[in-house]
């Protein structure tokens, strides 16, 4: 029997959130909710993607992308990846699965890497269970994982992010700041975040896109990303996600890494987005990232790029419904 019961999980969410009690509940044992903003609640799942998996969903029946729901969200990863932090976890996966083909509401899973285990084993167990399911946890489990919680104050206080100073001898060793490789690739500009079409996409074809989504502003890492680049990095995602729908897709994988132990290769933050027509277009998609972590990334050719580059420059210059200057 655990001595961490509900009501003594929910009180400690309570204090910890800055939210009443009365708004913290358990749904059914499965599910410990915590509705502490307007447009989201934290979810700690019964199936989750790793141990110490958060959830981030939507409290309505229907997504809400507004930007107010948005500068909720950004700032409840923050908590959450602030928290690990003191925790020495500083390496993080933010994943969303989104269908295309109905409305139903996605959620985004922030997975934390802890330095202790094998890196290879920890990034396969995860894509394991992203490919073929999670197994589930126990109650008392995902009670005690919200102790890890109990003495972070910083949670019931607005979140104040501190942009610091980025050395330029890291910068100029990152691809996404040169502005050969953003000319190559570019297939969007935003105001402070651009689209690019990946050099060794995970899907590619005429129903199969691979996006990365960038701040223009050079950052290494998800809790350097500021809340309007946030908003907007989201904003098109939305955008990217109803263009792959026109085109034929089914199904949008959206996922961030952060740190080398969650598999992030350039130390530039980016968010990919890979959207695939079919089942046998997403197990080949993960199969290739199978591949990939184990012998490395195959890239396309530089006329292939520039084909479907060129391509999507065109069928995106409307994406938000205004012409890119």
């Amino acid at each position: 029997m655990s001595c961490f019961s509900a009501p003594t999980g929910i009180a400690f969410f309570s204090s910890i959130f800055g939210t009443p009690t009365e708004n913290i509940s358990l749904i059914n044992k499965a599910e410990i909710i915590v509705p502490s903003y307007k447009t989201r609640k934290v979810v700690v799942p019964e199936r989750p993607l790793a141990p110490g998996s958060i959830q981030i969903r939507s409290i309505a029946n229907n997504p809400n992308f507004s930007e107010n729901a948005l500068k909720e969200e950004y700032s409840l990863i923050q908590k959450i990846v602030g928290f690990w932090a003191t925790q020495q976890i500083v390496d993080y996966l933010i994943y969303e699965k989104k269908s295309l083909s109905d409305d139903s509401i996605s959620y985004r899973e922030i997975v934390p890497y802890p330095k202790n285990g094998l890196q290879l084993w920890q990034q396969l167990k995860v894509l394991w269970n992203i490919s073929f399911g999670a197994p589930s946890q126990s109650n008392n489990l995902r009670f005690s994982e919200v102790t890890k919680f109990t003495n972070y104050e910083v949670f019931s206080r607005p979140y104040v992010n501190k942009i610091e100073d980025i050395q330029e001898i890291v910068k100029g060793t990152d691809p996404f700041c040169r502005e050969t490789v953003i000319e190559k690739q570019w297939v969007f500009k935003g105001t402070e975040v651009n689209v690019l079409y990946d050099a060794a996409p995970i899907a590619n074809g005429d129903k199969k896109f691979h996006f990365l989504i960038i701040p223009q502003r050079h950052c290494e890492k998800f809790s350097d990303l500021t809340e309007s680049e946030y908003v907007e990095s989201q904003q098109l995602s939305q955008h990217l996600a109803d263009f792959c729908k026109k085109e034929g897709c089914d199904t949008a994988f959206i996922f961030q890494k952060t740190g080398e132990r969650a598999g992030q290769s350039v130390n530039h933050c980016h968010l990919h987005l890979v959207a695939t027509a079919t089942k046998t277009q997403q197990l080949f998609g993960k199969l290739t990232v199978f591949k990939n972590m184990l012998i490395g990334a195959s890239g396309l050719s530089e006329d292939e790029l520039k084909n479907r580059v060129n391509n999507l420059r065109v069928k995106l210059v409307n994406l938000t419904g205004k012409k890119d200057d």
